[in-house]
C-alpha cells in the first residue's frame, strides 16, 4: 500500500516467498539451489525497493504474514502499532 501524500509505504509480506527469519524458512527438499537464490533475490529485491522509497523520503512499514492471521482486525491492529512506533505518529495528518 503507498500513501503518496503522507509519503508511507506498507509491505505485507508473505513468510515463505520473503524468507521469513522468525518462521524460519526452509528450502524445499527438491530443487533446493533453485527456491534458495529465488528467495535471497526476493530478499534483495524488498531492501532495494526499501531504500528508494526511503531515499524518496517515504516511511517504510513492513507487516509479515504470521503478524496478520489474525485477519483484518488483526491486520488493522498490527498497523496501528507500527504507526505508533514510527515517525508517522508524529505526523498531524495521520489519525
Amino acid at each position: 500500500m503507498v500513501f503518496t501524500k503522507s509519503k508511507v509505504a506498507i509491505f505485507i509480506h508473505g513468510c515463505y516467498w520473503h524468507g521469513c527469519e522468525i518462521c524460519g524458512w526452509k528450502a524445499p527438499k527438491h530443487n533446493t539451489e533453485y527456491w534458495v537464490n529465488k528467495i535471497g533475490k526476493n530478499k534483495a529485491r524488498d531492501n532495494v525497493n526499501k531504500e528508494k522509497l526511503e531515499e524518496l523520503g517515504f516511511i517504510v512499514l513492513t507487516l509479515w504474514e504470521h503478524e496478520i492471521k489474525g485477519g483484518m482486525i488483526d491486520l488493522l491492529e498490527k498497523l496501528r502499532a507500527h504507526i505508533k512506533r514510527s515517525k508517522i505518529g508524529s505526523r498531524t495528518y495521520i489519525t
